[in-house]
């Protein structure tokens, strides 16, 4: 996402990176292209079966995703100097690895930015009568960055550039990540721009001429800025016909990698928010840089994916010849909160629990704190969907990836009302000071002191959809090679057990 602009040490670092991957980038240079499969690598403890990585090279913002039929295309930023990836799925969790989309040209290297289906001709890229796709994204030409273009008739498989590039430059060392879409309203083209402390809004009538129409939000702190803005509409839980306008955007520091969001609405020229303080997408750590593919127009779903890392440790991941994973993809439905402000749910895509898997039930239903730890299983990779009752002041925790050398814990603490993930003593090589930690989220429980929740674990991850992703929780961990156990406990209290199944993918 950055380069001279950003701290010289995170600069410094990704150049090392590169060096060290360059030679695995001749795996896909060659023509050497993979699809992933949920069958394991005994030489690769970490690689996650369920998740996306690339087969070899750094891996970071997902980037310009669009649907062609029933494929799901995830292009992402990629090796250095930067480059777009390029994968599709047909069911979101297998992965068919794809030739390199967009390399560097005389503009600069390509940074994020989005894919959208000109169906129009507005560009006038394509034969008459006819559309395609458009990338537009930003191009990095140190010390600049600007937004430039690429098309493509062929619905993906081979990308041109136009003449004119950049098409908007603005003199600016923070100009990246542009998100443009077609305002029904306006009849018109409109982009959100990171822009360092802002996001900035323009219009277009043709995707080539660009004229600012607004800003959005100040970053106070001074090492903040503003990356991987998204804008789309939802529609209303429980109001037919009812849309809304969800901007997105993630912020960067030093420490923290988060990503945000508002609702409100928007004119085609500028977002007008309704929610009084962004709100956190996920809980974390490692969840950044969260995009959207186009609504579905078959099923309505509008799903997202992140990159799961934080650019406090990402460079110092001990996986080889890969750096890099996205999220589990989530689906995104919009209501109203238990506080009565906006609010997304976020549970994980369907397909997850629609692909083929064993699973089995516990036979307990009820943990009590003299009980002790119970194991569940022993798998690397694999889920727990569980309907608990925890008693007043009761604290229940699940271990993932346990062994006498450390675990991974998700709980629920009902004294004070919050899940938390934490992996201060998860095992395995140390990645850096700041990778040991506890991260938490509010969860208060309704009347029926009902907590819902899934779990997957997949090797070298872990992610928490809480009351149908009300809330969601993610983070890396990179256990022993052996640490396959996973345990309950209750450590205070007594935790009614209504439902625990464990899920193993096949």
């Amino acid at each position: 996402m950055k380069a001279s602009f950003l701290p010289s040490s995170r600069t410094l670092r990704l150049r090392r990176l590169s060096a060290r991957l360059l030679l695995h980038s001749v795996l896909l240079s060659a023509g050497l292209f993979t699809i992933q499969t949920f069958a394991e690598d005994p030489g690769d403890p970490y690689r996650p079966l369920l998740h996306y990585t690339p087969p070899a090279d750094w891996l970071n913002d997902p980037n310009g995703l669009f649907r062609v039929g029933p494929e799901w295309h995830l292009q992402y930023q990629y090796t250095w100097p930067r480059q777009w990836g390029h994968a599709k799925s047909l069911d979101l969790l297998h992965w068919e690895t794809l030739p390199v989309a967009l390399v560097p040209d005389s503009a600069g290297d390509i940074w994020s930015g989005c894919t959208t289906r000109d169906e129009r001709n507005t560009s006038g890229f394509f034969k008459p009568g006819t559309g395609g796709l458009v990338s537009v994204y930003a191009s990095w030409k140190k010390p600049k960055q600007h937004i430039s273009l690429a098309y493509s008739a062929d619905e993906g498989a081979t990308w041109q550039r136009p003449p004119g590039n950049p098409v908007l430059d603005t003199g600016s060392e923070d100009f990246r990540d542009p998100k443009v879409l077609w305002h029904d309203g306006s009849k018109q083209w409109s982009m959100v721009v990171a822009a360092g402390k802002q996001l900035e809004f323009y219009t277009s009538p043709n995707l080539r001429q660009w004229t600012r129409s607004g800003e959005f939000g100040k970053l106070e702190r001074p090492e903040q800025v503003f990356e991987c803005p998204d804008l789309f509409r939802l529609p209303v839980d429980g109001a037919p016909g009812k849309e809304k306008w969800v901007l997105l955007s993630s912020v960067n520091e030093h420490d923290v990698c988060e990503a945000r969001y508002w609702v409100g609405e928007f004119d085609g020229a500028i977002f007008h928010s309704e929610t009084p303080a962004p709100k956190l997408l996920a809980f974390g750590p490692d969840d950044y840089a969260g995009i959207t593919w186009p609504r579905d127009p078959a099923t309505g779903r509008t799903v997202l994916i992140s990159w799961m890392n934080s650019w406090t440790y990402a460079d110092k991941a001990p996986t080889k010849p890969w750096k890099g994973c996205m999220t589990m993809p989530r689906e995104l439905t919009l209501g109203a909160g238990k506080d009565g402000q906006w609010m997304l749910w976020q549970p994980a895509v369907r397909e997850l629990w629609m692909a083929p898997h064993e699973s089995s039930s516990v036979e307990f239903k009820r943990l009590e704190a003299s009980d002790g730890r119970k194991v569940l299983t022993k798998l690397r990779t694999g889920g727990i969907r569980a309907v608990l009752h925890p008693e007043a002041g009761s604290k229940v925790e699940f271990e993932m990836f346990a062994s006498e050398h450390g675990k991974t814990i998700v709980g629920y603490d009902s004294a004070k009302g919050v899940l938390y993930f934490d992996r201060r003593d998860s095992g395995g090589p140390k990645v850096n000071e700041r990778f040991p930690l506890r991260r938490e989220a509010a969860l208060p429980l309704d009347a029926d002191r009902a907590l819902a929740i899934e779990l997957v674990w997949d090797r070298s991850t872990v992610e928490v959809f809480a009351s149908k992703g009300a809330v969601y929780l993610s983070g890396l961990v990179f256990p022993d090679a052996a640490a396959e156990e996973v345990a309950v406990s209750a450590k205070t209290g007594s935790v009614a057990v209504d439902k625990l199944e464990i899920v193993q993918w096949k």
